[in-house]
């Protein structure tokens, strides 16, 4: 089933993967169980979740072309981002722990990173598959041209 990259209307948001879509996107991903096993409303809460997640992340930048006709790259993201809020419903305590600067939970025996207490909690391979919308771009976007003008005789 192709993804096709038409965003829908959501309140005041536009989403950039449908339920429809993701589910045509993890028929072949291996251990999608969670996402299979989720009903539609927890699906939407998770692709919404999840968009916010990626948007909110200051390591990439999108256009407001991008965020209106997503790619299948940014749909790609959304959904393995998606799936990761499904399989870890605890990513939010752990960002609230490191943001009251929390840096070992020895319950669990996690170890936190002082420099991402801010930063969204993101699989990897949302990284990996955004690499092109990354802020390097931003840089190159921001550079002007400059137009040689014609001699005159």
């Amino acid at each position: 089933m192709p993804v096709v990259a038409t965003p829908i209307e959501s309140g005041s948001e536009s989403l950039w993967v449908t339920v429809g879509i993701g589910d045509g996107y993890f028929v072949t991903r291996l251990y999608s169980d969670s996402w299979t096993n989720a009903d539609d409303d927890k699906k939407l809460a998770a692709l919404v979740t999840a968009q916010r997640d990626i948007e909110y992340c200051p390591d990439f930048v999108f256009t407001s072309d991008d965020k209106s006709d997503p790619s299948t790259e940014m749909q790609y993201a959304v959904c393995e981002q998606a799936l990761t809020r499904l399989l870890d419903p605890d990513l939010d305590l752990r960002k609230t722990l490191q943001a009251q600067g929390v840096s070992f939970a020895d319950i669990v025996k996690e170890q936190y990173l002082s420099n991402a207490a801010g930063r969204p909690a993101l699989n990897p391979r949302v990284f990996d598959i955004l690499n092109a919308y990354t802020s390097d771009r931003k840089k190159i976007s921001s550079i002007t041209t400059v137009r040689k003008e014609a001699p005159t005789t």
